[in-house]
């Protein structure tokens, strides 16, 4: 093919990949802007705003306790010092980042498939067909957790620091992809162009654990893949590649545990990790039906590449090793490592997008215009149409973003808010502290007592007297009673008995102070 035919597939692939990030830089704002939020989303708002109140010293987003968070990660703080210097509400915060965050996803992308394509039409070729397969290859029913970045997912994810983990690993592989050592070079350590990539390497790792430490296992796993399948044949040279990527890795492991705000080795120690793990064992069930479109896509493709390339390939050594520590992790109950099927799936992805690549540059170039668009259209279409329509249609009106705004202007900073688990959720992004959260909190040892004492204050047979212990035991100063989930009316007319109402209505609050209380 001509040399103006491969700019012309450059071109193409180029217009694709712009089009393709306005409109995921369109979505995020839509999403931030109209408030689709995801369950862990209030969590990490209510951090944003720890961070804005006290960047250096923020106290426990959630609860009236002295004890760090596992949210306090070097992304949110980002975002907490955006909302501090900026005057901007978390969310408004929130949305700054996803936009962020969709740019280092998409960016990483096309950095990865730079470092480990051969040719300028399989990098532009690839580029498209992997953002585009992690994107849209999914069944209709992918996880929308944290740490998954199909479309579905990213509606609610886009702002969450797991997905810009997510791009920065794609980074950091990238960058240990790009290091190379000759059988010239193998007496030195390190060399002036490498510096910079060890040190992103280093600081960005440390970044990841400390930002979401499931994602940083897949990093491990990939970086890994990534040197063993372009190890040097000289064996020396090997030796010292091998060492360079080793000391970085370690290095931001060690940095990591230095990070201030709290310990990750007692984060990876702590006892609320059961828990954890046992929300996570929904990542073992329904496996097939949720990603069989990569299956079908990748398996075969996958098996192509390792047969063609002997294993001496990273994306095919990173999807199976990846597969590797998802299967022992389910093996040996330590669900909570379940996460990792997102990238055995990226993995399919990448090595799918490579090989079509690669016979694009062979094969189809002249018809790869044509073919990209059609293929981009029909495909993204559908989920696009229907992504769009779902952000457009959540609205700030909807029950649950009414119940901070209700607070507002009533309930102090710091104030603690006794409401069901459901209704806390959504609490302390806005305004007050809460009893306890129906997420996992780390570093709370009496947890689950708090949610035992919620539960108890809400149900029927509860008496005044038990009542007012719980909230003198946790300190309570405000009840909020949502009549869409706390629907016995004798309960609610127990609550309003406590202390002052101070708003009727679909949404209750009653002033509990000492000064109100009725005893």
């Amino acid at each position: 093919m001509s040399t103006s035919r491969d700019r012309a597939v450059v071109v193409a692939a180029s217009i694709i990949v712009a089009a393709v990030t306005v409109a995921l830089v369109a979505l995020a704002l839509l999403c931030g802007t109209q408030r689709v939020i995801g369950g862990d989303l209030w969590e990490h708002a209510a951090v944003v705003r720890a961070f804005a109140r006290d960047p250096w010293s923020p106290a426990h987003p959630l609860l009236a306790i002295s004890a760090p968070h596992a949210f306090f990660s070097p992304w949110l703080l980002a975002a907490g010092l955006l909302a501090r210097a900026a005057h901007l509400d978390p969310f408004n915060a929130l949305t700054v980042a996803g936009v962020v965050s969709v740019l280092a996803l998409v960016s990483g992308q096309i950095v990865i498939v730079k470092c480990l394509a051969t040719t300028t039409v399989q990098r532009a070729v690839g580029a498209v067909c992997l953002i585009s397969f992690s994107l849209l290859l999914w069944a209709e029913g992918g996880w929308q957790w944290s740490g998954f970045v199909h479309l579905r997912a990213l509606l609610y994810t886009s702002a969450y620091p797991s997905t810009f983990a997510f791009g920065l690993s794609l980074w950091i592989v990238a960058a240990a992809a790009a290091l190379t050592v000759t059988p010239s070079e193998a007496s030195s350590w390190w060399r002036p162009r490498d510096i910079v990539r060890a040190t992103g390497i280093v600081v960005g790792t440390a970044t990841v654990w400390v930002t979401h430490p499931t994602t940083a296992v897949s990093l491990s796993v990939f970086v890994l893949a990534t040197v063993l399948g372009r190890l040097p044949t000289d064996r020396r040279a090997a030796l010292v590649l091998m060492a360079q990527v080793g000391v970085c890795s370690a290095l931001g492991l060690v940095l990591a545990l230095w990070w201030p705000y709290f310990s990750l080795l007692s984060l990876l120690r702590d006892g609320n990790s059961a828990e954890f793990s046992t929300v996570s064992g929904v990542l073992y069930k329904s496996v097939l039906t949720r990603m069989w479109p990569a299956l079908v896509v990748g398996i075969p493709l996958l098996i192509v590449r390792a047969v063609r390339l002997k294993l001496r390939d990273p994306a095919v050594l990173a999807t199976l090793g990846c597969l590797v520590v998802y299967v022992v992790a389910g093996v040996l109950e330590k669900d909570g490592l379940g996460r990792i099927i997102a990238w055995v799936v990226f993995g399919l992805h990448l090595t799918a997008a490579l090989e079509v690549g690669e016979a694009c540059a062979r094969w189809w170039r002249a018809s790869f215009i044509a073919i990209a668009i059609a293929a981009v259209a029909l495909l993204a279409a559908p989920m696009t149409l229907h992504a769009a329509a779902i952000a457009a249609t959540a609205g700030r009106e909807r029950p649950m973003w009414l119940i901070p705004s209700a607070l507002r202007g009533v309930v102090g900073d710091d104030d603690v808010v006794l409401s069901d688990l459901g209704t806390s959720l959504s609490v302390p992004s806005h305004t007050g502290k809460i009893v306890a959260s129906s997420h996992p909190l780390y570093w709370v040892p009496d947890h689950a007592a708090r949610r035992a004492d919620v539960a108890r204050f809400f149900k029927q047979t509860t008496t005044k007297a038990q009542r007012l212990q719980i909230i003198d035991r946790w300190q309570v100063r405000w009840l909020f009673v949502d009549r869409a989930r706390i629907k016995d009316i004798k309960v609610i007319e127990a609550c309003a008995a406590l202390g002052t109402v101070r708003s009727k209505g679909p949404r209750m609050i009653v002033d509990v102070g000492p000064q109100t209380r009725q005893r």
